[in-house]
């Protein structure tokens, strides 16, 4: 009987290890996926601001072009 209680309480220690080792695993998944998230949120601010800056240059060569056809 102290042999089975032994052998379930070996096999339930073995159980919580390899729980515990996949946490550590999801969390340095979860600080990889963070860190994409930010370069991909600096990302697109950049591609935002670019954007704005494009529709100001448009919007002044329309104000331009519109000046020579009055």
């Amino acid at each position: 009987d102290d042999q089975h209680d032994a052998a379930q309480l070996t096999t339930v220690i073995v159980k919580l290890e390899n729980i515990g080792i996949g946490i550590t695993e999801i969390k340095s998944e979860m600080s990889n996926l963070k860190n994409d998230i930010k370069e991909s949120r600096e990302r697109l601010i950049k591609v935002e601001e670019s954007a704005k800056q494009a529709h100001k240059r448009l919007d002044s060569l329309e104000n331009i072009v519109k000046g020579k056809e009055s």
